[in-house]
């Protein structure tokens, strides 16, 4: 996997308060000669806070993942909108093991402390990969996770084999 990329950052150390501060881009990101666009990223670090974001917003769908901890718990956010798996996972390392097709949309936020909450969503569009080691298929036509607390939530989610037979998730 060959990864390319022009990397602008602003970075700045503050000795007093033992804090780094830094923002930037990485523009012209390709990974295997398919470009993926402009990643934008900020943050803070001292001993007592954290706040770190990242975002990209391409032809491809836009994705933006933000986490804070000033104190417990760590607190994040994550939205997604149509991003397109197909685009992203031909640049991914994982490309040739697992091979994803379709899109998804997200918008969760949760903290961190001793167990994962989450509060949200998760949908699928034409989702479909196939784990080659495994040999399994699993298709996603148009169906959407819920996040609630710590729990998953599947309302009559299918799941599809390569025969086209169905699994129906629906409870907790």
């Amino acid at each position: 996997t060959v990864y390319h990329g022009n990397l602008n950052i602003a970075a700045q150390y503050d000795l007093l308060d033992d804090a780094i501060t830094l923002s930037g881009t990485i523009s012209d990101v390709e990974v295997n000669n398919k470009e993926l666009g402009t990643l934008k990223f900020d943050g803070f670090k001292n001993n007592e806070n954290l706040n770190a974001h990242i975002s990209v917003n391409e032809n491809y769908g836009k994705a933006d993942f933000s986490i804070r901890n000033e104190g417990t718990p760590l607190i994040y956010n994550l939205d997604i909108s149509d991003l397109d798996l197909t685009y992203v996972n031909s640049g991914m390392p994982w490309q040739n093991t697992i091979p994803v097709t379709g899109q998804i949309n997200a918008e969760l936020n949760g903290s961190y402390d001793k167990e994962l909450k989450s509060l949200g969503y998760v949908s699928f569009k034409n989702v479909e990969t196939y784990l080659t080691e495994n040999r399994i298929y699993l298709k996603a036509d148009q169906d959407t996770l819920w996040f609630r607390d710590t729990e998953v939530l599947a309302r009559n989610f299918k799941l599809y084999d390569k025969k086209g037979n169905t699994t129906l998730l629906d409870g907790k």
